[in-house]
Formats: structure tokens, sequence, C-alpha cells
């Protein structure tokens, strides 16, 4: 499909319909594709064997960079363990298994997301807080991985509930939840 989707940009269309696989399937309407992810532009810019190595590569380098800084600024331990931390989650077996498929979109934001929202803790970072949620959690979405969005908010819930200041951070979520499906509303909508 990302060739698919690809091809048609360079030609100047909207991927709405792929009609050279399974007898014809949507694009744009179908969330799995992940036809409006804006990090898809590697990929449409450069050729399959240079985009697609670094296209995993900013991803992957996503993934250390975010939880190397959720560790260290939103759980605040030490930078030996965040590194630690950050090679586990980026490099490890789970991560090294999604590389060849659509759910390797969704590691860079979750360590990202969870960083914002804790960021709401402090009254000055709570608007920014809500912006960087949000905005990671339409990229959840908008990378066509729906499933991992939905399991993020059941995270997100649980880490809110574990949280000593939870009433600081229930607005922040909820506007970011809103914020998130206003970016990716043109993926939704027909």
């Amino acid at each position: 499909m990302a060739m698919e989707i690809r091809d048609q940009v360079l030609a100047g269309q909207w991927p709405f319909w792929a009609s050279s696989f399974c007898c014809g399937t949507p694009l744009l309407a179908n969330i799995n594709a992940g036809a409006l992810y804006p990090l898809q532009a590697i990929n449409w810019l450069l050729p399959l064997k240079t985009g697609y190595p670094l296209f995993l590569f900013v991803h992957l380098w996503l993934s250390l960079w975010g939880m190397h800084l959720f560790l260290r600024k939103g759980v605040r331990v030490g930078a030996v363990a965040s590194l630690v931390g950050a090679l586990a989650y980026g490099v490890g077996g789970y991560a090294r298994s999604m590389w060849d498929t659509h759910n390797f979109l969704a590691l860079p934001w979750i360590p990202l997301s969870f960083l914002c929202l804790l960021q709401a803790r402090q009254a000055v970072h709570r608007w920014r807080a809500t912006a960087g949620t949000g905005l990671c959690w339409a990229l959840l979405i908008l990378g066509g991985d729906f499933q991992a969005a939905c399991i993020w908010v059941g995270a997100a819930l649980l880490l809110i509930g574990l949280l000593p200041e939870r009433r600081f951070i229930v607005a922040p979520f909820a506007g970011a939840i809103a914020l998130g499906v206003l970016l990716a509303a043109p993926q939704w909508l027909p």
C-alpha cells in the first residue's frame, strides 16, 4: 500500500483508491494505510532503497530519544538508567519485531505523549502538555495503528490514576484527546 500511496502522491493525486491489488481497496479511508502520516513524506520524496531505511532510522531515533526524555524528565531517573531504558525500549526484541510492520510507527509517539502528559503537572506547561499529547495521539492514529492509539488511552488513564497530581492532568488529557481527534479528522472523515 505504501508504494501505491507514494505513486499517487507523486502523480499529484489524493490517494483515495488502489485498484492494483485486492480487487481494489481504499487508501485514504483505510486507517491502517497511514496515507496522511506526515513522516511518510520521507518515503514519498526518496527512492525506496534510500527512503525506507531512513524512515525506519528516524522512527528508531525518535523512539530512543523519546523514551530517554520520558525516563529522564518525566519519571526522573538517572542518566544511565534512562539510557538503558531507552535502549531496551528502542532496540529490544519487541521493537525489533515491529520494524517491518506499520505498528513500528507507534513506538516513538508513546513515550513522548506520556512525557507531555506528565508535564501537565506543572501549571506553566499545561497548554504545551495538552498540545504535545494531542499531537502525539494524532500521530498514533495517522500512522495507521488505531489499536495502539486506543491502548494508549487506557494506559494514560492508568498513569493518571496512579499519580497524586491527577487533578491537574485530567483536563489537559481530555483536551489532548479532543485535539488529537481534530488533528486526525481528515483520516476519519469520508
